[in-house]
């Protein structure tokens, strides 16, 4: 049974955050990579709807026009890479493609002349399926990723890191990060001078966030977990340099994650936030930022399906206050969304510390589901998922949540959809 209980931020609230519909992509693809070069946003590779294969095209797309070009293409088509833009160029690795699989070569594009040169380099250890990296002073580091496919004996290193002036790998850190790390398809992004690690697929989907100083030999985990497990999604650093948001994703109760989280990295203690809802969840989304806004393109949805929808949010830190309030009354939100398909989400506030006890019925008065917690009191939030009640077998249909503490009950109806 998958729910979750967190602590509000007061003053960030689902209702404050707006993800909005900014038109649908004419090649919409997923398991790509977006960037953000001269305020257009790259869209490179992917698994195509159109094509029904992967795509070898670099597309184009310009936030003030709406306008969607192809700039190039890929000299092998692949999903599920890596890439990173260092010194005017693009540099491509990894993935998977249609002709030979995993793929095993480094190429690099540069913006000028819109064509791939001569691959830079081809190794095995280029082979990093729904793996991160990233370009430091000239040194390529790759890290996690998926080892299905290599040869057998071969010594897979959770991170290597390739000198590109000289072309020589230099250095890695063995596979005994396994353990707190999840290998595959981690979250990643840049906040100031270190990198960090969202979560991933080792056995399990992962909670964890782990960071990473280029040029030392050491990844160290951090006292803060995400939300909720998560693998699959992309992260964006926002353009203050000191937050980052996740988006979209996968984990074992739900194929298509629709919240996105606000890591604020602030002070020397990260802290996690909600910040809202996509108007589609979608596993291996494309994500851009240009300016203040963040664009999200592309994905599979719970079906499988590409999608084609366009969503953007203007990110504003003026929706953040960091000193929670404590209530003078007990308040049950509506849940959002409703109706739904699997996940929803209730707030609720206590004015003094309490038991809370959360209890779901059908329409005939049964219970069916049931769940105490201790000591919680201020603005919280519960999110369940349906879809894990009676064994995924819960007919779909109007429910309701009830909440109770040492101050009252309230309840809410809700309406499930499949």
């Amino acid at each position: 049974m998958f729910i979750v209980i967190c602590l509000l931020l007061s003053g960030l609230t689902s209702a404050q955050v707006v993800w909005e519909s900014v038109g649908t992509m004419p090649n919409p693809v997923a398991a790509g990579q977006a960037f953000t070069y001269n305020e257009r946003i790259y869209v490179v590779g992917g698994y195509s709807s159109i094509l029904q294969s992967y795509s070898p095209d670099i597309q184009v797309y310009d936030p003030q026009t709406r306008n969607w070009t192809v700039a190039g293409f890929l000299r092998t088509p692949r999903a599920y890479f890596s890439l990173a833009v260092y010194n005017d160029s693009l540099y491509v690795w990894g993935g998977v493609s249609n002709d030979t699989g995993l793929v095993t070569t480094l190429e690099s594009w540069g913006f000028e002349n819109g064509t791939f040169t001569s691959v830079v380099y081809k190794d095995t250890t280029f082979y990093r399926n729904r793996g991160l990296g990233f370009i430091n002073k000239g040194q390529l580091i790759m890290i996690g990723g998926s080892r299905t496919g290599l040869p057998q004996g071969y010594k897979f290193k959770y991170l290597s890191i390739f000198d590109l002036n000289e072309r020589v790998f230099i250095q890695g850190i063995d596979t005994v990060l396994w353990s707190i790390s999840g290998l595959t398809g981690q979250l990643g992004t840049f906040v100031k001078d270190k990198f960090y690690m969202f979560g991933g697929e080792f056995i399990g989907i992962g909670q964890q966030v782990l960071e990473y100083i280029p040029g030392s030999q050491m990844i160290t985990s951090l006292n803060v977990n995400t939300i909720r497990p998560r693998a699959g999604g992309r992260a964006v650093t926002l353009k203050n340099d000191n937050m980052a948001l996740l988006i979209g994703g996968y984990r074992e109760s739900i194929s298509d994650i629709s919240d996105v989280e606000l890591f604020d990295f602030r002070s020397s203690n990260p802290k996690v936030y909600n910040y809202g809802n996509l108007i589609i969840g979608r596993n291996e989304p494309l994500v851009a930022l240009v300016g203040d806004e963040v664009y999200v393109f592309g994905g599979f949805d719970r079906g499988g399906r590409v999608i084609s929808l366009i969503e953007k949010n203007k990110f504003t830190i003026t929706g953040i206050n960091e000193n929670n309030t404590i209530p003078n009354d007990f308040d049950v939100s509506q849940n959002y969304p409703n109706p739904f398909y699997s996940e929803t989400s209730i707030e609720y506030s206590l004015p003094q510390e309490s038991p809370v006890l959360i209890t779901v019925y059908d329409l005939l008065g049964n219970q069916i589901f049931k769940r105490n917690y201790e000591n919680l009191r201020g603005e919280n939030k519960f999110t369940i998922d349906f879809n894990d009640i009676n064994n995924g077998e819960l007919a779909q249909g109007i429910y309701f949540i009830k909440l109770t503490s040492n101050t009252g009950s309230k309840t809410r109806k809700v309406m499930y959809i499949k």
